[in-house]
């Protein structure tokens, strides 16, 4: 069993990456920033949220590497690189939409 210092500053970032995960999604919940078609009416706001999104993603991206050796094994480590992928993705998306938005 790992010590307690070892934990947790992953365990930090991971509740931290799903805090802003989570609050940039009920940002977009109350005051939506795109129309029906995807584009967006308050391009500053969104950014914002966008920007949330990936630091959130960025941060439990990081959070499970930092937390594969815990579970160890094949199975660990493939768990800890689904979670990075998929973290990735999501991000990446959102980086797309970013850019989009910059470029107008």
């Amino acid at each position: 069993m790992p010590d307690a210092s070892a934990t947790r500053r992953p365990a930090t970032s991971l509740i931290v990456g799903g805090l802003l995960v989570a609050a940039s999604v009920a940002a977009e919940l109350i005051q939506p920033v795109q129309a029906p078609d995807g584009t967006s009416r308050e391009p500053l706001l969104h950014a914002v949220y966008l920007v949330a999104w990936i630091i959130g993603w960025v941060l439990v991206a990081l959070a499970a590497l930092a937390l594969r050796h815990l579970v160890g094994g094949r199975m660990g480590a493939i768990g800890s690189w689904l979670v990075v992928g998929g973290a990735a993705a999501l991000a990446l998306s959102a980086i797309g939409q970013l850019i989009g938005i910059v470029a107008g």
